[in-house]
């Protein structure tokens, strides 16, 4: 089975970068992925595998900081801003991922695919349809009655925890740099909305569905 993660660079065999015991460091990579590193490395070998911070600005562009400057009186605030900040994601979304995992886990067992492994187009398909679906006014599963929405989450998460586990057969196709050319084609969008500046039709949505 081909992974997408590197075995764990802690040198034991039967560990993986994720697992809260290994005393390696994890280090966000230049493609976006956080990679495990022995904690123990020398300033050289780090200096040469810094990752690039170029992908992390770009995706969360100049936001301001949700964590502001701590205060000197409460050093713990200084740490704590610098850490994942897990508050963010929406417990409305947690809720409805946490349905759509107890339905896969009610039918498959819970975990299944850190013992068993995945490929990556199964759950790809799978979020697919379901967001298709979604977006076509259906917005639960008939057979389970699971919202789509939540199932798409489900599927992501799986994805994201396989890969970190070394349990994910990237069976993605061979890359063409289709993302690419999906940001390339914002200059053409410009053009065609400068087009058609003054026109002004009409939009039907899912509320004029009949």
């Amino acid at each position: 089975m081909t992974t997408s993660v590197r075995p764990c660079p802690c040198g034991d065999p039967l560990c993986s970068p994720s697992d809260p015991r290994c005393p390696a460091e994890l280090r966000l990579e230049a493609d976006g992925w956080l990679t495990a590193y022995p904690s123990d490395t020398s300033p050289e070998v780090e200096a040469s595998i810094e990752p690039d911070r170029e992908p992390r600005e770009r995706a969360y562009g100049t936001a301001p900081d949700p964590h502001p400057a701590a205060k000197a009186s409460n050093p713990k605030d200084a740490i704590g801003a610098g850490k994942a900040a897990l508050s963010l994601v929406p417990a409305t979304a947690l809720a409805y991922a946490s349905l759509a995992h107890l339905n896969g886990a009610m039918k498959y067992g819970a975990w299944n695919w850190r013992k068993a492994g995945v490929r990556a187009s199964i759950y790809l398909d799978a979020a697919m349809r379901h967001l298709l679906a979604w977006q076509d006014g259906e917005e639960a599963d008939p057979e389970d009655g699971v919202p789509h929405l939540a199932a798409v989450l489900a599927c992501v998460n799986i994805l994201i925890d396989a890969r970190a586990c070394g349990k994910l057969t990237d069976d993605r196709p061979p890359s063409v740099g289709a993302a690419k050319v999906i940001r390339a084609a914002a200059l053409e969008v410009k053009r065609l909305k400068d087009l058609h500046a003054d026109r002004h039709p009409r939009h039907w949505t899912i509320a004029d569905t009949e």
